[in-house]
């Protein structure tokens, strides 16, 4: 009887598990080169050198499967992937992976499992996004998350920030433009709790919040790696 999709999958993946365990010759590869910053790079490199490094890079792993393969977030898929690597036991939050980690790890997996339909998303995602910046342009909207790093998949939101003095001004320009919207917690923007609200729009999932102009300054200074 021949394989099922699921076990065919889970068996690639379980030999990319096991390669990585014993040589890091994707992260070599010009597939990851291609697609990753020389800041993620380095990380993905340098960071499992030791045998204490084993679990941490074991649940970054974990962390990037269930992201690129069921869009959690990168918070609830860390919770996860040490569940089902430890169970009940405790771990101590430094021996978790960081988000650039996992990123790297994301960016790596979609590489090897990913790469006949994750870039045509992303560019589809990019150009939806542009046309609708486009059109709340006197807002001088941002981009972040998913769409930046390169990341975002079939299960991506599009999240952007508007700069105005008037945070409702937002939310009655989308009113004007027909677009229903519900509150919804976006998470941290620069180590800030933010509020936005949710639409739908060319079938695609956005979330807007709204910062004071001066913020804007703040989030575009420029990252270690340009």
């Amino acid at each position: 009887m021949g394989a099922t999709a699921h076990e065919s999958a889970t068996t690639a993946y379980n030999v990319y598990v096991h390669a990585r365990r014993t040589v890091d010759a994707p992260r070599e590869s010009g597939i990851v080169a291609t697609q990753t910053s020389p800041r993620l790079r380095q990380t993905a490199m340098t960071h499992w050198n030791t045998p204490e490094d084993t679990l941490r890079q074991e649940i970054a792993m974990t962390d990037a499967r269930l992201i690129a393969e069921f869009g959690y977030d990168y918070a609830t898929a860390k919770q996860k992937a040490a569940r089902s690597l430890l169970g009940k036991q405790r771990i101590d939050r430094n021996r978790l992976p960081g988000n650039d980690e996992i990123e790297a790890e994301v960016l790596e997996y979609q590489a090897l499992f990913q790469a006949d339909t994750q870039p045509a998303r992303l560019a589809q995602l990019r150009r939806i996004c542009a046309d609708f910046m486009q059109r709340m342009a006197h807002f001088q909207p941002l981009v972040y998350g998913a769409l930046v790093n390169g990341t975002a998949s079939e299960h991506s939101g599009i999240h952007l920030l508007a700069f105005s003095d008037d945070p409702k001004e937002t939310d009655y320009w989308l009113l004007n433009e027909g677009l229903r919207f519900e509150p919804v917690h976006v998470g941290d923007v620069n180590g800030e709790p933010v509020d936005a609200v949710q639409f739908a729009w060319r079938g695609e999932d956005f979330s807007l919040a709204s910062l004071t102009p001066h913020k804007r300054r703040g989030l575009l200074r420029p990252t270690a790696d340009g």
